[in-house]
């Protein structure tokens, strides 16, 4: 998710790892800087000073977090996969705990979910059936967990063998959201794109 008001984020992310990759440069400090200051704007809509204090805190902690993985990354001009997706997983956390922040202040009982850190048994070195039979229960279990709360949950799901972005794609959320799906035995998943309208068939078709 991506709200309005924070264009590009996840591009802006890989461009600040790519910059934190080049030897004798910080540019990615500033690039990092502004996200931090437009996260924190996008969200003083929020009427509740308690929900927009909490929201504006775990913003903070996030890019201290961030600006460390940043500044740890070896200077070869090389991001390695698992570095691409910690950093692209910032993006995911940020507009879940942005969504959660606005529903909790709209009277919503909310919770954030990170799922960054579900995965928690053998990961195969080519992903089979299995691991996404396992990680569907992961998922249900831990949503379940939520009871009367709407859960917001990244669609970002951890780290796997040659890192999810590279073996999964940009499409990872959209499986992220199938394997909820399933793991809760749900009766319908309704996934909402950036698009126009709304499409009955395949408009590239």
């Amino acid at each position: 998710m991506n709200p309005g008001g924070l264009p590009n984020t996840p591009f802006r992310l890989l461009r600040a790892a790519r910059d934190a990759s080049r030897p004798d440069s910080i540019d990615y400090k500033n690039i990092i800087s502004k996200l931090q200051e437009e996260h924190v704007d996008a969200a003083r809509c929020i009427a509740s000073a308690k929900i927009f204090q909490r929201f504006q805190a775990d913003v903070v902690a996030e890019f201290e977090e961030l600006n460390q993985v940043l500044e740890s990354m070896p200077k070869t001009n090389v991001i390695d996969p698992q570095s691409e997706d910690q950093v692209i997983s910032v993006g995911e956390k940020l507009s879940s705990r942005l969504l959660t922040a606005l529903l909790e202040d709209r009277g919503i009982p909310s919770q954030y979910i990170d799922l960054s850190d579900i995965i928690h048994f053998p990961v195969p070195k080519h992903l089979s059936q299995k691991f996404y039979q396992d990680l569907a229960s992961a998922f249900g279990q831990h949503l379940l967990s939520c009871k009367d709360r709407v859960p917001v949950v990244t669609g970002f799901f951890g780290r796997i063998p040659g890192g999810l972005v590279n073996t999964l794609g940009r499409g990872y959320s959209d499986l992220c959201a199938a394997l909820v799906a399933v793991g809760l035995q749900a009766t319908e998943l309704q996934v909402w794109k950036e698009v126009d309208g709304v499409f009955t068939a395949d408009p590239r078709k």
